[in-house]
């Protein structure tokens, strides 16, 4: 009997998993035959499945390369594959694999594709225990994890558990991740966040979401369900079609475990989004206008103006009917205003618009497309002046034009400081439209989706601590609205959340300079999705045409238009910037880059009736002067990624001193760091990297200080915004923007102890074969020597004339002197010969072969002897100005390892000074160089000894206040008389200090 019943289940131990409910239906009507009565066929079958199940899962998940069905129901088939790992795939040919990821230390990629030390136990109930430790094929982590996967028809519940066995910095937190095979089969499927957005899978987009559905085909959905709002990204990568979902965004805890639960299940086909915008085929009316100001219902009595303050913010939203299939295309449909009032008249674009709701959930911000409304078209714009209101609104929609006039306001007098401007007093800061100063202090929130929590608490944090300005991109993974998967489509989403973070930053008085493209989403897999790409609708086959093709210019002044008339009436809004480093774009030559420019710059001034500030970026730290120079560009930028462990005060300086210089506009160094890599988060957590540099930019003549770009790495979980209040505290009460500046000379600094220390100037010779380019060399006291690179350590004979050209040394020693002359190798013969000022001081004989020098070796393959000397040669220099010429008159060459110019470099306080001078004040910033962000970490700070600081100031009595940059404090004051030398004392200086200088009347 147990022959009988055991040996038809032997193909079942041998099947991959998946075929085991094929196998069954084939052998189970078999056993039917042979089990006695008293069992019950149904119990059996149970009891049978369950033998089945338990003995296949363990045989199975033991060998490599096998995978265990936990699900199929006719349409799908859902497998487990590794530790946590499923696969799912659809009839159609769908194929899916869901797995965990983590990104640690320097961005290290790490999924868990095997696990170590890893154990499968069956528990009742159809459940799987996985444990062991993370692991891929590359190394394993100090992460110990535990699954339990629970399957049944409808579903599959994935409980994680992982807990830290030692500490492991997660730069990005655990992530779950869903890999699409097969283009052929997913192309053209769509995917939809719930909440969130929805489109062709593969398109780019950033949101935070609880849900992930996406088409299999066949009229079949996959749903995750994840643990709670995290935070969800599509786009193309070099692995393949990815997207991934942020579970958690903390550090494990070591011995404290983790848990969380993933569910997939499916369902028949995916809902319309209800964000879903039908063709429309209507008569062409305006209908039901309402009023908004400030964010604001405003009810509108007939006969009866409306009441607003001057900068006021108004909003007339209206229902249009049209024929139209698209109404984000002003070629289908077109909606305008134009506007009288005592500012004059002008014209401002109208847009269409889908309301969200917003709501913020476990602490993440949450949006929802809001469908109560038909007053989806709006008009926006602010009340510049004080006195009568009157608008117009116009439609054009084919041969059809519709019109009407609006409810009359009138303008009271307010006291709002308007629009930011280039200043008319110093056009190197800013004004208000009141004729304030605006000087700028903040740092970059570019990708905003990335945030995840609500962007008004980052931006409350900000104006607290002084902060009155940031960058934000629009980005495909962003803000950015021109990356649906139809050309021409704006993105509602994305929009409505700039709606609300310019509404915000406007009540914080927080001004946003808005990117409107960067060059990350033109190359690469980004350029796959990019809306201009040919493959996506678009007219580009390469990124380089975005700058030459006119249809794709045409493509770009439509979504300009689209931008000006939402956020154009933005008082928040600092300026348009173009784009994020312009040569970024692939192959797309500067001359092409500026000449589009020069088109597109004119568009978006005469599209912006509020004529806000423009600019754009560039990587090259300055960036071509052919682009500052154009009348539309307002704003010069510098970017600046230092890459290296010096101090970042003295580029930041020379910058920022160089571009007020060259250019009569405002100047921000609007993106710093000390590595483009990565924050500076455990060798700077004090944030000396963002000190020195935010002082350097102020004390050189930025109109802003310099703005780092690590918010939520670095900034904000560091709590690093007092170096930013430190800075308001300084600044506020000095006239940037209201007065006329101008850099302070060049400061003579020395030691109050007249005894001058000397070091030595090392030189090391290049080792380039060949004729030297240049042989007179000027060794400068400040220890440089002008074309030191061109200064080689082979001196050739009497044989390579055509190789020969000596090094002559201009000098000028404070006292007598020593020079060395390091001899290394010499080749058949030497003749070292020195001479000061023409007459030789030194003759040396270095010969080549057996017994000469201290190692020597014959070269057969030119019959000739080297010698290795490794051998100082020291000449007296007397005191004052000298030519000195080193020569090799033997037959071969010989090679110099090293000059030393003993004590010949006039040891100068290592202190940096910055400052500037209005008629009311000036400043200046006296920096200890050896105070940088690396030596804080590596070692203490060597103090500047008592130094005097002298330079050329008007003739007058004043006060100086010494500040406490770190604390932003007053240490002392002092009243001193300046004849035409302003002479400072600052005392020992372990790190910096300012000072203000203010006239005594």
């Amino acid at each position: 009997m147990i022959k009988r019943i055991l040996l038809p289940m032997l193909p079942l131990l041998i099947l991959p998993f998946e075929g085991l409910p094929v196998a069954a239906r084939i052998i189970l009507p078999t056993l039917s035959h042979v089990i006695p009565n008293r069992f019950s066929m149904c119990r059996f079958q149970c009891l049978l499945s369950n033998i089945v199940f338990r003995v296949c899962v363990l045989l199975l998940l033991s060998a490599s390369g096998h995978a265990a069905t936990l699900v199929d129901n006719g349409d799908e088939q859902v497998s487990l594959i590794g530790p946590g790992r499923l696969r799912i795939t659809n009839d159609s040919g769908a194929h899916i694999e869901l797995q965990l990821t983590t990104w640690r230390d320097d961005w290290v990629y790490r999924p868990l594709a095997r696990g170590r030390k890893a154990r499968t136990r069956i528990r009742p109930g159809r459940m799987i225990e996985q444990s062991g430790g993370w692991g891929d094929f590359a190394e394993a982590l100090p992460i110990d994890y535990r699954f339990n996967v629970a399957s049944a028809p409808a579903f599959i519940d994935l409980d994680l558990e992982l807990v830290a066995t030692a500490p492991v910095q997660l730069t990005s937190g655990i992530w779950a991740s869903l890999k699409f095979f097969g283009d052929s089969q997913i192309k053209g499927r769509r995917i939809a966040l719930q909440p969130g957005a929805s489109g062709k899978l593969g398109r780019t987009l950033a949101d935070f979401s609880e849900q992930i559905e996406v088409e299999l085909g066949n009229g079949r959905a996959m749903i995750l369900e994840l643990p709670g709002p995290g935070l969800v990204r599509s786009e193309p990568g070099e692995r393949g079609l990815v997207v991934t979902a942020k579970l958690m965004d903390h550090q494990l805890a070591v011995g404290e475990p983790w848990k969380s639960r993933l569910r997939v299940r499916f369902k028949d086909g995916l809902a319309d989004p209800p964000d879903r915008i039908e063709p429309q085929n209507q008569r062409l009316r305006i209908r039901d206008t309402e009023l908004y100001v400030n964010g604001e219902p405003v009810q509108v009595e007939r006969g009866r103006p409306v009441i607003v303050k001057q900068y006021d913010q108004l909003e007339w939203r209206t229902s249009i009917t049209g024929t139209y299939s698209n109404p984000y295309d002003p070629d289908q449909i077109l909606l305008s205003a134009s506007v009288s009032g005592a500012s004059g008249s002008y014209a401002i674009p109208g847009f269409y618009m889908i309301d969200y709701d917003r709501e913020i959930r476990d602490g993440i911000e949450i949006w929802k497309p809001e469908t109560r409304t038909d007053k989806r078209w709006r008009v926006r714009l602010t009340a510049t002046r004080a006195g009568p209101l009157v608008t117009e609104l116009s439609v054009i929609n084919g041969d059809d034009i519709a019109e009407t006039i609006l409810p009359s306001v009138v303008v009271m007098p307010g006291d709002d400081r308007g629009f930011v401007r280039t200043s008319r007093i110093d056009s190197h800061y800013f004004q208000y439209d009141n004729g304030e100063g605006c000087f700028l202090i903040g740092h970059n929130l570019p990708i905003y989706n990335n945030i995840g929590e609500n962007p008004r608490a980052v931006l409350e944090r900000m104006a607290a601590n002084g902060e009155n300005c940031c960058r934000l991109w629009m980005s495909s993974d962003s803000l950015g609205i021109e990356w649906e998967d139809r050309v021409g489509w704006y993105r509602q989403e994305s929009a409505a959340r700039l709606d609300y973070v310019l509404a915000c930053a406007g009540q914080l008085g927080i001004k946003v300079m808005l990117c409107l493209d960067t060059h990350q989403d033109f190359d690469g897999v980004r350029w796959q999705d990019n809306p201009y790409n040919v493959v996506n609708g678009g007219a580009c086959s390469k990124p380089s045409e975005w700058f030459t093709s006119e249809i794709a210019r045409k493509q770009y002044r439509k979504r300009l238009r689209y931008i000006v008339a939402r956020w154009g009436h933005a008082k928040s809004l600092l300026c348009w910037e173009f784009g994020n480093e312009f040569e970024g774009w692939p192959d797309s030559a500067e001359d092409i880059v500026i000449s589009w420019h020069r088109k597109m710059a004119p568009v978006l001034k005469a599209l912006d009736p509020y004529d806000h500030l423009v600019s754009t970026s560039w990587w090259t730290h300055m960036g071509p002067e052919s682009c500052w120079r154009l009348p539309e560009i307002d704003i010069v930028q510098t970017h600046c990624y230092t890459n290296n462990d010096f101090n970042v005060a003295e580029p930041v300086k020379n910058y920022t001193n160089a571009q007020w210089l060259y250019y009569d506009k405002p100047h921000m160094f609007s993106e710093f760091g000390v590595d483009s890599r990565g924050p500076p988060l455990t060798t700077d957590s004090l944030g000396w990297s963002l000190h020195n540099a935010m002082w350097a930019s102020v004390s050189s003549g930025g109109a802003s200080t310099a703005m780092p770009w690590w918010h939520s790495s670095y900034i904000d979980p560091l709590n690093l915004y007092e170096r930013f209040k430190v800075v308001r505290s300084f600044v506020d009460d000095l006239p940037f923007g209201t007065a006329t500046w101008q850099p302070l000379p060049n400061a003579h600094v020395e030691f109050v102890e007249k005894e001058v220390p000397y070091k030595d100037v090392v030189i090391l010779p290049s080792t380039e074969w060949g004729r030297p380019s240049m042989s007179n060399f000027v060794v400068h006291q400040s220890g440089l020597v002008t074309n030191e690179s061109a200064i080689s350590e082979y001196l050739h004979g009497r044989d390579n004339v055509a190789l020969r050209n000596p090094p002559r040394f201009s000098v000028d020693y404070a006292d007598r002197g020593r020079l060395i002359i390091s001899i290394g190798r010499v080749s058949r013969s030497g003749l070292l010969r020195v001479s000061i000022d023409n007459e030789m001081v030194l003759e040396r004989k270095l010969p080549a072969g057996e017994g000469h020098g201290v190692a020597w070796n014959f070269q057969p393959k030119w019959n000739l002897w080297h010698s290795l000397y490794d051998e100082d040669i020291a000449i007296d220099i007397p005191k004052g100005r000298h030519i000195i010429q080193i020569a090799n008159d033997g037959r071969d060459w010989m090679r110099v390892k090293r000059y030393v110019f003993k004590d010949y470099h006039k040891v100068q306080p290592e202190l940096m000074v910055a400052g500037l001078r209005s008629d009311e004040v000036g400043f200046l910033w006296l920096h200890n160089r050896n105070n940088s962000w690396h030596q804080i970490w590596v070692d203490a700070v060597k103090p500047v000894a008592p130094t005097s600081v002298s330079l050329a100031y008007p003739a007058g009595t004043y006060r100086l206040e010494w500040w406490n940059t770190w604390r932003g404090e007053v240490l002392r004051q002092e009243d001193v008389v300046v004849t035409d030398i302003l002479k400072l004392l600052p005392g020992d200086l372990d790190t910096d200090v300012a000072v203000k200088i203010r006239p005594i009347n």
